[in-house]
């Protein structure tokens, strides 16, 4: 089936708007640049093409992987001298997020919150310690600078710029992970005040001012001190989380990161303690952020899935929407419908055209090849697919137990549905 031009439209958009923050994002990583290793410290675009390959659909990799290589040539502003070396780099600059988005993708059970964003760990780190360890290899070997400190600088700048940049795209746009923000006026007025205390406190730890406080107003003044009152902003991110959802986690994380960056630039904040060797306190900031990261990432999984587990048991609980789909006709009905399937109009539910245009594009051969059953076969695979509720937003839908039954002439199919949102 074709996917119409709404659906698409959408999808295209922002896929467009996150070639402008690839873009931009990439610009901000330059001025981090070492100009002895020819490394930016942090590399905010592999995030942002990681989020944009676990976003877009299959076939539009190719021409995602063309677009940032020439973003990537942009950004070096090469001549021609140089041209050849500035392409390498540019293509080299992509596999890592093309590989970390591969195996999220084809590996991750759909509706497993919890698989899918430990697949997304696990991949991110194995894959850029590889890409690390190929890179820092080849350029030691050619005689430019030393193994460990290329090595130890290409794996943390990867690291931070996915696991930074990942976690606040996929919090704004990730229907899999997607919360009510602001659910109502109370909610709205405390995360509101949560922003602004986390957006105040970080402004102030950051910018000097908890140290001169610290100086003036306490009996004994010690670094580490100052280095516990950073803590204050991960907190109050992690309320904001709770509060807004894993949108807000998103609005904190980008907040807090905008705030520490640019002081970071300017050598300023809690990491820059006496004592410490050149780059330590950069390593410090991107350790602090990366944490961040995955601290609100692990929330929300847990806020998402909290809801699901019975208080008297701990068993998780699932409901199941039980279909009848009678083949000659492609009428279907349906029993003990949940309220994000229940939302959809009885004229798509109970047509199997209609449902099927419903799916996500990529997804509806699948259904469609499950319920084009052969008389032979009695019981049907387990799929999994995307299904688009009545808000817009994806559901991961898994059909499981589906028989195929002879009931006066006509084929039907018996299954159910599992939804997760």
């Amino acid at each position: 089936m074709r996917p119409s031009a709404t659906s698409v439209f959408p999808d295209l958009l922002m896929l467009g708007l996150l070639l402008i923050v690839y873009y931009f994002s990439g610009l901000l990583s330059i001025r981090f640049d070492d100009p002895q290793m020819h490394i930016s410290i942090v590399w905010f675009p592999a995030g942002v093409a990681t989020a944009a390959f676990l976003h877009a659909r299959w076939r539009l990799w190719p021409a995602l992987t063309l677009i940032f290589i020439l973003l990537n040539l942009l950004m070096d502003m090469p001549t021609l001298d140089n041209l050849p070396i500035k392409t390498l780099y540019a293509i080299l600059a992509l596999p890592s997020s093309l590989a970390i988005a591969w195996i999220v993708r084809r590996f991750a059970r759909p509706g497993d919150d919890l698989n899918i964003i430990t697949l997304w760990f696990g991949a991110t780190v194995f894959i850029s310690f590889l890409d690390a360890l190929l890179f820092a290899l080849g350029f030691s070997l050619s005689g430019k600078n030393d193994f460990s400190d290329l090595f130890w600088t290409g794996f943390v700048s990867d690291i931070t710029g996915i696991f930074l940049a990942t976690t606040v795209i996929m919090g704004f746009i990730n229907s899999q992970l997607r919360t009510t923000i602001m659910t109502s006026w109370k909610n709205m007025t405390l995360g509101a005040l949560i922003w602004l205390a986390l957006v105040a406190i970080t402004l102030w730890v950051f910018s000097g001012n908890a140290k001169a406080f610290s100086i003036d107003n306490m009996i004994t003044h010690d670094e580490s001190l100052i280095f516990a009152f950073s803590g204050i902003p991960i907190i109050l991110a992690a309320f904001l989380t709770l509060f807004w959802g894993n949108q807000g986690g998103s609005i904190a994380l980008l907040s807090l990161s905008a705030i520490v960056i640019y002081y970071t630039e300017k050598s300023i904040g809690p990491f820059f303690l006496k004592g410490l060797h050149s780059g330590e306190p950069l390593l410090l900031v991107q350790s602090y952020l990366t944490a961040t990261a995955l601290l609100l990432v692990f929330l929300r999984v847990i806020t998402h899935n909290i809801g699901r587990f019975s208080p008297e048991n701990g068993l998780q609980i699932r409901q199941f929407a039980i279909y009848e789909l009678n083949l000659s006709n492609g009428k279907l009905r349906w029993d003990n419908l949940p309220a994000n399937l229940a939302s959809l109009h009885p004229q798509i539910l109970n047509d199997k055209r209609r449902l099927l245009a419903q799916l996500h594009p990529d997804d509806q051969h699948t259904l469609a090849d499950h319920w084009q059953a052969s008389p032979r076969q009695q019981k049907l695979s387990t799929i999994s697919f995307r299904l688009q509720d009545a808000m817009g937003h994806w559901l991961w839908v898994t059909d499981s137990g589906a028989v195929l039954l002879e009931h006066n002439g006509a084929l039907i199919i018996l299954g159910n549905w599992s939804v997760s949102a």
